[in-house]
């Protein structure tokens, strides 16, 4: 059964967690974990998201994240697919290093 649709609100807030592939580590060192925090930098100035709160761990990490535009979706797959791209020459990995389903919980600003 395919997953149902990610609703996105504006200006919702989401906690969005993300593992690596087969629970595997995802940051090698702190240059690892400097390349995500970056990305994520990147990711904020191009959707305009405010991060609220993140916690990295060694195989996945949590993000709390506001969206003032509806744009969860395609931020998600830029912020993944930017870290997954340089972290596998960092972890000298073939694929992705992260499992591209991210799970997601968001609230409305409404409270919807």
């Amino acid at each position: 059964m395919p997953r149902q649709l990610r609703i996105e609100y504006q200006g919702a807030i989401y906690h969005v967690m993300n593992r690596g592939d087969r629970r595997e580590p995802i940051f090698g060192d702190d240059e690892d974990r400097n390349v995500l925090l970056t990305t994520l930098a990147e990711t904020c100035a191009k959707t305009d998201w405010q991060v609220h709160a993140y916690c990295l761990m060694p195989n996945h990490f949590h993000l709390v994240i506001e969206t003032p535009r509806p744009n969860l979706v395609a931020g998600m797959k830029w912020f993944l697919g930017t870290y997954c791209s340089a972290s596998r020459k960092s972890l000298k990995r073939e694929g992705d290093s992260l499992t591209l389903a991210w799970e997601a919980e968001g609230r409305s600003p409404r409270g919807a």
